[in-house]
């Protein structure tokens, strides 16, 4: 099983505090957006139905652990036996949002390719988003999980690059945080 503060402490070396930025307003890396699709109505202190900057202002580094742990568990990285997968693939779904991280992690998992017992290879994975038991057998069954550490990090590369690319005036400023971000 990941342990969850280290992979806290991991994103949270990457997330900063308040800003507004592409996402709206953000805090610790979570955005207001977030919490209101998540229906994380406790957010909301005037009780408007809206979460604004000034109610995101306030949201405190406990209020992000909270949510952060409970993004973690719905992700089941805690089922994941190494912290050097779950922290990178955690980061990454605070980063781009889940269903990318998933895939991404999928992907990765299926690129890594298994073999049956005549030598041919095939895909695990069925790539959905969604974390559950094959994903986490695949995952725990490495014999080297630094490997899948590698072709995690090489993916976000890729995915940021292309991401930059596809809108340099949005984006482009951020590519190189993000390289260091992939590359940890």
């Amino acid at each position: 099983m990941s342990d969850f503060n280290k992979c806290f402490d991991f994103v949270f070396k990457n997330e900063g505090g308040f800003t507004v930025d592409t996402g709206g307003a953000t805090n610790f890396g979570i955005t207001a957006k977030y919490l209101m699709a998540n229906r994380l109505w406790k957010y909301d202190l005037s009780k408007d139905g809206y979460i604004d900057q000034s109610e995101m202002k306030r949201f405190s580094k406990e209020d992000a652990i909270s949510v952060y742990k409970m993004l973690f568990e719905h992700n089941y990285y805690n089922k994941i036996n190494s912290d050097d997968i779950a922290m990178r693939v955690f980061d990454m779904c605070v980063n781009a949002g889940g269903k990318i991280a998933n895939k991404m992690l999928q992907s990765c998992c299926n690129d890594m390719k298994a073999y049956d017992k005549d030598g041919r290879t095939y895909d695990v994975l069925f790539i959905d988003g969604i974390v559950g038991k094959q994903t986490i057998y695949f995952i725990n069954k490495l014999l080297n999980p630094q490997d899948l550490v590698s072709e995690y990090k090489a993916a976000r590369a890729k995915y940021y690059t292309a991401l930059s690319e596809s809108n340099p005036g949005k984006y482009g400023k951020y590519l190189k945080g993000w390289l260091n971000r992939a590359q940890r």
